[in-house]
């Protein structure tokens, strides 16, 4: 943040710059109009004159709140866009310069003494904190430009991660036509078809097309979530190549998940040469994802396997559960019931991409986030405890998980 350096800021048809130097304030305003009588040029710029002392005002409480925020990017749009300030002055004070035209643009530029127009910036309170503007921007927008923004403050956290990944993968982040076409391609069933079904040329074709138009105009995070959304619905044999890319897009300093994805992605199993829906899962941890699966509609085969599971046969659980995703579909449960049998066979990292799945599909399902961190835990993942205190602070934890918690700190 720079005092002195022009900012923007754009409402309905009108882009409007302002600026200071030593002893103004000045603010240029770029209306989009057709040919207008003068009688309307008059009365539009006197509606912009008086938005120019509206202006005015909010770029002095902007600098200090900019100053106070330790502010290194330019958030002055979000701030105009999300207070309503109005100031009192002689609009007399605010110079206009007549309506002029450059290169074919039709413009008009206020001019204010400083000494007419300073406030105290203490009289004007606000609530307002940087990483809530930038929440309640994304939330209201959802484009890539709002999640970046997010993403790339210090105050991003695990939690924004998952409410990005969600938003993309569900298709609630408008990007383009082709992305729309293959999420509504197969709800719930693209993994599926791409591991049963290689001759689908369809779920393929927009598959490739969709990494074609987007790999090189997205940026992290978006970037990331597109190549989860690739590994979900692609072919068998690109779904390493995208997995791939996903694990190597990810920032491990940047927020918990990633770290603990990174980790995992690092660990992953292979998937046989002809793989189920129980295998892709298992392969890819983090990478596919839950909009993409089926979901369970029965549990005649879970319950069998949880009733396995509880008379310590864990092999019988295992094959039992294999055959609960595969024909009964997804669901928290089996997923965490999954990784306790992993856990049970000493094999915590087979366990976690079942667990990981659970855990976007259900994070306060019972007994997971515990399993989890034992598996963690046991394969001693160096950042375990930001892990624990990232689930402390925002999920309700089930007494046996706690318990778990309270081991692993010891």
């Amino acid at each position: 943040m720079v005092a002195g350096q022009p900012y923007s800021y754009h409402k309905h048809q009108t882009r409007f710059q302002i600026s200071e130097n030593r002893d103004e304030y000045v603010v240029t305003c770029y209306p989009e109009t057709e040919n207008l009588s003068s009688r309307a040029l008059a009365a539009l710029e006197k509606r912009l004159r008086m938005q120019a002392i509206d202006l005015t005002g909010t770029y002095q409480l902007y600098l200090n709140f900019a100053k106070q925020n330790k502010l290194k990017g330019d958030y002055f749009q979000l701030f105009v866009d999300y207070t309503s300030f109005h100031f009192q002055a002689n609009v007399e004070m605010f110079q206009s310069s007549g309506w002029e035209i450059t290169n074919n643009i039709r413009q008009v530029t206020f001019r204010c003494k400083k000494k007419d127009f300073t406030i105290d910036v203490t009289q004007y309170p606000y609530s307002l904190e940087i990483d809530d503007l930038l929440l309640a921007h994304y939330r209201r927008h959802k484009t890539q430009a709002s999640a970046q923004m997010l993403y790339n403050h210090s105050s991003f956290t695990s939690t924004h991660y998952l409410m990005l990944l969600h938003d993309f993968l569900s298709g609630r982040i408008n990007l383009n036509d082709e992305l729309n076409s293959l999420q509504a391609v197969y709800p719930g069933s693209r993994t599926e078809i791409s591991v049963y079904n290689d001759n689908d040329s369809l779920l393929f074709n927009l598959a490739d097309d969709i990494e074609l138009s987007l790999k090189d105009k997205l940026q992290v995070p978006l970037k990331q979530l597109l190549y989860i959304e690739l590994t979900s619905s692609g072919r068998l044999t690109d779904k390493n190549y995208f997995y791939q890319q996903y694990i190597e897009l990810l920032n491990p300093q940047n927020s918990t998940w990633e770290n603990l994805i990174h980790f995992c992605g690092r660990h992953s199993s292979i998937a046989p040469e002809i793989p189920t829906l129980f295998d892709i899962i298992g392969a890819y941890a983090g990478g596919i994802s839950p909009y993409t699966v089926p979901l369970s509609t029965s549990n005649a085969l879970y319950t069998e396997a949880e009733k396995q599971f509880s008379l310590n046969n864990p092999d019988s659980a295992l094959v039992l559960l294999k055959q609960s995703v595969n024909y009964e579909g997804v669901s928290a449960q089996n997923m965490n019931l999954t990784g306790a049998t992993f856990r049970l066979l000493e094999k915590p990292k087979m366990a976690l991409p079942y667990l990981i799945m659970g855990f976007m599909l259900n994070p306060e399902q019972q007994f997971l986030i515990g399993n989890m961190l034992l598996c963690l835990n046991e394969i001693q993942y160096p950042h375990i405890n930001n892990l624990i205190a990232f689930v402390s602070e925002n999920y309700t934890i089930d007494q046996w998980s706690k318990n778990q918690i309270e081991s692993i700190n010891k």
